[in-house]
């Protein structure tokens, strides 16, 4: 029977109607029709006010080349101008200028920009005095001359107007960072555009966890030897000709906040010989400042000090209790380095290495920031403290402090709360005391994190939807001063850092921003040669299959082998990645950025993935006696060569442009820290040498035959004794297939292998007419690789429509000559009889002892008028889930809020597990743990808990560890069905917003890394 497949029912509720909103035009500028910016063979010239900051007439000389390189044969020229009348009179002594683009920001007192807006009449009100905000209007000067006005409401808004423009007219703000060709074109037309100020305030990364990868790179590339003053000689790798490039590709991001690498490297004074005696910004702080990059330091680094600082020039404990004099002259020289910069202060305390402070206290803590902030008062000239940009990092312990000790933070301190190293929200603001506060609160989101249960670094495993929702949850409940993430070596988690950007910048309610709409917005920009669609489909295919478990916690039992042809779907699902990369290469000329971006970590991810299996299968064939499994450690030999082959070739880019940054160690992880080296998982091998004489002279490798039959559904091996056979592990029954039925899966598989090194013949039979193999006979070669697999299927006309019956498939050696010759006979029971009292449209059936039913798919959904269930389509292990928005819908009672409801089929009655597979978030509202409540017919509802309350508010709870490695939490609740078998509906009521649901199974599923597959479920 096949299986009826339905579209994800609730499309009116997918990403395209999510939130309320439209779809903003208001930032697209580059378009068919409309002003000239550019053409081939004529000039442009862009005019700048002298007096703008340096960051504007950077911006303005990186755009000029950016118009050159995007309109190859366009003049570009760039002059200072201060008034309306020097731009006519410049005109007029230009002699051919065909176009003008002047360029400034409105809060520039007497500026350009405001002088032209005003003398033109264009209409800048929208985004006067607005943070970063920005506009792009033609207007027409008393003189009648016609210019194009770029202005931002201040320096960044200007800035990002023209990167705007630059990276619609096809200079990727990835042109550097990942070598994406620019888009070449005759001319430029450019059409009135504005963006209001960004939906986050402070929006930036942090380069952390960065060696071995960036590092290694760096040292080749940027790397000194200079020793900076006393003590050890210390290689700084991240000197200002690296940082340039990432000031150019924040900015580019509409970025402008920065946490600088800090496990070896000092930021503030990278490219000195010494630490100055006073204190004065180094070059990399400078350059930031002129860049108009913010300047900031991590939740562990407070006062604009990186921690080798400390170590390299500190003298005594980093402890407050007993060294505070020491503590204080290191914090006021960073503060008095920083004070005429653009900088944000961290301020508390954490210990040294990323760990609690030793002998922390709420009053000591308190104490030490009201010291930390006399100090950023004095070295601002005694400036109101509350004016200076500050934020408390609420990391971990920090969090237990503030949320269970009463500790008091300064109202105009932003709160930056984390989440849990791996993308779950801890906490959200309380909306009685933390959403009014002048600070604000923001969010430390991680897509690179070094700690338990494993690192993960090597390679992109951010999942799109989960990003989209957790930042609308974050953006909703008030997390919008700062976002700040975690990017590791930035490399190779582009396109993640860059929708992650992009969300904090444009946010999460357009129709524009979420992930399949994005990812293809993005593939047509990067790489206008390809197709959209299939370019997109890789990116989030790669890093969906990534993160459902990390590569870092893959190994050679992930995926399971006997289960719901598990590791088999996960090949395939690689394989189709690989298969489309491969046809574009093929079909379509590509690049360094297209290997950078899609190629290298779809083909190394899958080449991954294929050695664990590998290795798996030789583990497992070995204890089943088959020779196939020397095939298969072979096979995982070579994928572990073909790895390091990836990695090689990866650094031969573009002449050895990124040698070096794909090393980061990936492969046999022991525990949750990096191996020193990637190594060969362990691998059985069975023995080839057959030196054992029997009468006919020859005796097969195997003892008990020169065949092995295995079964789905089981590890164990036939003929001859097997620890997986049964319990005892000898004298145990015929193998037996799990029972079939009309409306699970529709075939089963026996595995016929050799256990001979000579070739053996075989035959398959079936004792009943309606059980049928899908051969009748084979051949195996001595090598192991012919293993055959047989499919079994059931020809349910011809079936007994009995509960139970069963049939047989025998496989008997053929070869006359073998000893030790024995049949195998595989029971096949089957449930032949068919679901009454039915169809009900959209129900779900019971197939192979289970009911198991996504969440996309439910057979109906009930909203609220102020709450929805919205899909997730790319979520989670199954690649959909469902989830309730708005993140600031109230708290509903059981029964009244949104539901989903499943009707199903069971020919089990009275007690029942039901299983919910949700995403792993946690109770991020303080005091208000997630529930939600499971109903069956008229029974009564039970509420459920999903997630353990934490020891503390900046601890876990204690599932965690197997949660966030699973990835997905589970939670299984015994109900009732009643005395009667048959039709039942079940109904999962929403309590609160926020909780996100892939699946709700009924009966018990084999254990598996994935959920079960879905149920066959009635046609609408």
């Amino acid at each position: 029977m096949l299986r009826h497949r339905l579209p994800l029912l609730l499309a009116a509720l997918a990403w395209s109607t999510a939130l309320a909103i439209a779809t903003s035009k208001s930032d697209e500028c580059v378009v068919g029709g409309g002003h000239v910016l550019a053409a081939r063979g004529s000039q442009t010239r862009l005019l700048t006010d002298p007096r703008s900051p340096a960051g504007v007439h950077r911006a303005v000389a990186s755009f000029a080349k950016d118009i050159e390189a995007a309109v190859p044969g366009a003049h570009v020229s760039v002059r200072n101008v201060t008034s309306a009348r020097e731009v006519t009179s410049y005109e007029d002594d230009g002699g051919g200028i065909a176009r003008t683009i002047i360029v400034g920001a409105l809060n520039e007192d007497g500026g350009l920009a405001g002088s032209i807006a005003t003398e033109s009449g264009t209409n800048v009100s929208h985004i006067e005095g607005q943070w970063e905000a920005w506009s792009v209007s033609p207007a027409r000067l008393s003189s009648g001359s016609e210019v194009l006005l770029v202005s931002g409401a201040d320096k960044r808004g200007t800035i990002y107007a023209l990167y705007t423009l630059s990276e619609q007219m096809g200079v990727s703000p990835w042109h550097w960072f990942a070598d994406v060709a620019t888009r070449e074109q005759a001319q430029v037309h450019v059409q009135p555009c504005w963006h209001p100020s960004p939906t986050v305030k402070y929006r930036g990364i942090f380069l952390n966890d960065e060696q071995p990868g960036l590092t290694n790179w760096a040292n080749k590339h940027f790397g000194t030897g200079s020793t900076l003053g006393n003590k050890d000689p210390l290689m700084q790798s991240f000197l200002p000709s690296f940082y340039e490039h990432v000031f150019d590709l924040l900015l580019r991001l509409k970025a402008n906040m920065l946490w600088p690498a800090l496990w070896s490297d000092m930021f503030a004074v990278a490219g000195l010989d010494a630490l100055p005696a006073r204190p004065l910004a180094g070059p990399n702080q400078a350059m930031a400042d002129a860049f108009g990059i913010i300047y900031s330091t991590s939740h562990q680094e407070p006062m604009a000090r990186n921690t080798p600082e400390w170590t390299k020039y500190g003298t005594g404990e980093w402890n407050y209790t007993t060294n505070k004099a020491e503590l204080d002259a290191f914090w006021r020289y960073g503060a008095e380095r920083a004070a005429q910069l653009d900088t944000i202060f961290s301020v508390g305390m954490r210990g040294d290495g990323d760990i609690p402070l030793p002998g922390a206290s709420v009053p000591l803590l308190e104490s030490l920031v009201a010291e930390q902030r006399k100090i950023l008062s004095n070295a601002h000239g005694g400036a109101d403290v509350t004016t200076i940009p500050q934020l408390w990092c609420l990391y971990k312990e920090v969090q237990s402090y503030y949320d269970e000790d009463g500790l008091a933070v300064p109202d105009d301190v932003t709160l930056l709360w984390t989440d849990d190293n791996w993308g779950n929200l801890r906490r959200v603001p309380s909306a009685n005391n933390e959403t009014a506060r002048a600070g604000g609160s923001g969010l430390y989101y991680h897509f690179d994190y070094v700690g338990d249960p494993r690192n993960y670094k090597w390679i992109s495993t951010i999942n799109f939807a989960k990003t989209w929702e957790q930042l609308s949850v974050a953006q909703q409940t008030g997390l919008d001063r700062i976002f700040i993430l975690n990017v590791g070596d930035l490399k190779p988690i582009e396109v993640a850092t860059h929708y992650a950007l992009d969300l904090s910048y444009r946010g999460t309610a357009s129709a524009a921003m979420a992930p399949d709409e994005w990812l293809r917005a993005w593939s047509r920009s990067t790489f206008p040669a390809l197709p959209a669609a299939d370019v997109a489909r890789v990116v989030a295919g790669y890093n969906m299959l990534n993160n459902r478990i990390k590569p870092e916690l893959l190994n050679a039992t992930t995926w399971s082998l006997a289960w719901h042809h598990e590791a088999e779907a996960v090949e395939a699902a690689w394989d189709e990645l690989t298969s489309t990369v491969a046809r574009l290469r093929s079909e379509h000329t590509t690049d360094a950025a297209f290997e950078q971006l899609v190629a290298f970590p779809t083909l190394a991810s899958a080449n991954l993935n294929r050695l664990y299996t590998a290795v798996g299968r030789a583990n497992l064939h070995a204890s089943q006696a088959r020779n196939s499994a020397n095939l298969w450690a072979d096979r995982a030999a070579d994928h572990f060569l073909h790895d390091g082959e990836l990695t090689a070739a990866y650094h031969a880019l573009l002449d050895g442009k990124w040698d070096g940054m794909m090393s980061q160690s990936h492969i046999n992880y022991a525990y949750w820290q990096q191996p020193m080296r990637d190594t060969m998982p362990p691998v059985a091998r069975v023995q080839t040498d057959d030196a054992w004489p029997a009468e006919d002279g020859y005796m097969p490798s195997s003892s008990p035959g020169p065949l092995r039959v295995t079964i789905e559904g089981s590890k164990g091996a036939w003929p001859g004794d097997n620890v997986n056979n049964c319990a005892q592990g000898y004298s145990c029954p015929p193998p037996s297939l799990q029972p079939m039925d009309r409306y699970g899966a529709q075939k089963r598989w026996i595995d016929v292998s050799s256990g001979t090194w000579r070739g053996v013949s075989y035959t398959v039979s079936s004792n009943v007419s309606w059980l049928t193999p899908s051969t009748r006979s084979g051949h195996l070669a001595g090598d192991g690789s012919t293993d055959a697999r047989i499919w079994v299927t059931v020809d349910w006309d011809k079936a007994p429509t009995n509960n139970l019956s069963y049939g047989g498939i025998s496989i008997m050696p053929a070869n006359g000559t073998l000893t030790r010759t024995s049949t195998t006979t595989v029971t096949v029971p089957i449930d032949g009889s068919s679901v009454e009292g039915g169809p009900k449209s959209g129900g779900f059936v019971e197939g192979d002892g289970i009911v198991a039913m996504p969440a996309s798919n439910a057979t109906k959904a009930s909203n609220t008028t102020d709450a929805s269930w919205l899909s997730l389509p790319g979520y989670g292990l199954t690649g959909q889930a469902m989830t309730v928005m708005p993140a600031t819908a109230p708290t509903y009672e059981v029964g009244k809020g949104p539901a989903l409801v499943f009707d199903f089929y069971s020919s089990a009655s009275g007690p029942v597990n039901v299983t919910t597979y949700l995403g792993p978030i946690l109770n991020y509202r303080a005091g208000n743990p997630m529930t939600y409540a499971l109903q069956i017919d008229d029974g009564a509802p039970a509420t459920v808990q999903p997630i353990p309350l934490a020891s503390s508010a900046g601890s876990d709870p204690p599932d965690w560890n197997g949660v966030v490695a699973a990835g997905v939490r589970t939670k299984t609740t015994q109900m009732s069905l009643g005395s009667s078998t048959g039709w039942h509906t079940l109904t999962l009521w929403s309590t609160q917003p926020g909780l996100v649901v892939e699946m709700v199974v009924i009966g018990q599923a084999p254990l598996t890394s994935l959920p079960p597959p879905p149920s066959f479920r009635m046609a609408d």
